[in-house]
């Protein structure tokens, strides 16, 4: 399913509960705002169009990027066997309440991520660029590296409650 929408796209149900979407694509501009609690494809899901959450939001596939900002106040899990990507600024406007990603597989990370509660990520991180995670919790349970190469390496700053929190990578979630 590609959707090229220049003004607002809403999910109000949830999209692949029966049978799971091939792929799904969100594209042109405009803003989609996510109303249902899951979102599952058998493959891709790109979304190129900034996110509102107004619930706590499951999004299942295999190569779930998020290129445009993401933003609300609830909690949003990424179950990808595959590589995830957030490319974009994540709760910079309104700070999501937490954020989990799976394992196995990876996910990169190219720009700052805020949430009120914790950020918890189960498989590999890849850290493009100097990105902060600003959250009450940051937690890895697997490798941490950067993308970047070893002359000039990336910077991942820890702020918030999380900053004064023992940083552990590795530890059984």
């Amino acid at each position: 399913l590609t959707i090229t929408d220049t003004g607002a796209t809403v999910f109000a149900g949830p999209v692949g509960g029966t049978t799971a979407l091939a792929q799904l694509t969100i594209a042109g501009g405009g803003s989609t705002r996510i109303e249902t609690g899951s979102i599952t494809t058998m493959t891709a899901q790109s979304w190129g169009n900034a996110l509102t959450l107004t619930t706590d939001v499951g999004l299942t596939g295999s190569g779930v990027t998020l290129d445009a900002s993401v933003d609300g106040s609830w909690a949003l899990t990424i179950t990808d066997a595959g590589a995830s990507a957030l490319r974009v600024v994540i709760g910079g406007t309104t700070p999501l309440a937490s954020l989990q990603t799976d394992a196995p597989g990876s996910t990169t990370v190219v720009a700052d991520i805020t949430t009120t509660g914790g950020q918890v990520y189960r498989d590999s991180v890849l850290v493009e660029g100097d990105i902060a995670l600003g959250a009450s919790e940051v937690r890895f349970a697997a490798s941490v590296d950067s993308t970047e190469a070893a002359s000039a390496p990336a910077g991942l700053s820890i702020t918030g409650d999380a900053a004064s929190a023992p940083l552990r990578v590795g530890y059984p979630l």
